[in-house]
């Protein structure tokens, strides 16, 4: 009917929520011992915070968290033996602040596209339609401006079929930008381990760039200190006179999503 295509991640991650409330949409990345660990962290309200912890395969069993791998969690049971080992292996970030489940389990990401968002009078919209990975922040965003181009399309043509057509063409481009950059996103948090060993500045310039949609030119617009110290940052690196500053940032938290 609409032709899905579903393409399953192998990087694992979980769904969680904290009293700690970030300023924006913030990225802890965490060396521990069994491996990269990052949290994409978001603001909701005045009194709490989104908290994905996300991490490869591998870091995942290398943890013991496949303990309960082969277990079957009821709708509405949380996975509380992660949890609980999520909180010891986070406490540094979270100090007195807490973390709260809500069917939280691990999952692996799965894009969905479709190849078609309607049929008949059955239409599609948000992540049924479409998925974008996290990191980027916009799947509720892409949601809700779904539903308003449907409602407006709808308001517009007085027959379904041409009104559903309309709303696909508006929203499709938008649609698939937006997945490319996520793509993008989610590519580079699963290669996340081959930066380890990158210096401050550097690290922070490949993640604000990592979706494609900052370049170094608009960064440059954005934050020409920060760009600054990103020239100094290379060609000190390259063996030019002089030693770049640097930032200092143990937890590497981006706060510009």
């Amino acid at each position: 009917m609409f032709a899905p295509s579903l393409d399953r991640r192998a990087s694992k991650y979980m769904w969680l929520g904290t009293d700690r409330v970030f300023e924006a949409f913030t990225f802890i990345v965490k060396e521990t011992p069994h491996g990269v660990m990052q949290v994409h962290g978001y603001p909701y309200s005045a009194e709490g915070s989104t908290f994905i912890v996300e991490m490869s395969p591998e870091t995942w069993r290398s943890a013991g968290f496949d303990s309960t791998e082969d277990r079957v969690f009821v709708p509405g049971e949380s996975d509380e033996e992660a949890i609980a080992k999520i909180r010891t292996l986070f406490d540094d970030e979270l100090g007195d602040h807490e973390i709260f489940a809500n069917n939280s389990k691990w999952l692996n990401f799965i894009t969905v596209r479709n190849e078609r968002w309607h049929d008949g009078n059955i239409v599609l919209l948000g992540d049924a339609a479409h998925t974008a990975h996290f990191s980027i922040g916009s799947g509720t965003k892409l949601a809700m401006e779904d539903a308003l181009a449907l409602a407006a399309c709808l308001a517009e043509n007085d027959a379904v079929d041409t009104a559903l057509s309309a709303y696909e063409r508006e929203r499709r481009p938008v649609v698939e930008s937006t997945q490319r950059a996520a793509q993008a996103s989610l590519e580079w948090f699963e290669n996340i381990a081959q930066y380890r060993e990158q210096g401050d500045i550097e690290f922070c310039f490949n993640l604000l760039t990592r979706s494609r949609r900052i370049t170094y030119e608009n960064l440059k617009l954005r934050d020409p200190k920060f760009t600054a110290l990103v020239d100094h940052d290379f060609a000190a690196r390259q063996g030019a006179e002089g030693t770049a500053p640097r930032c200092s940032n143990p937890s590497r938290s981006d706060p510009s999503g």
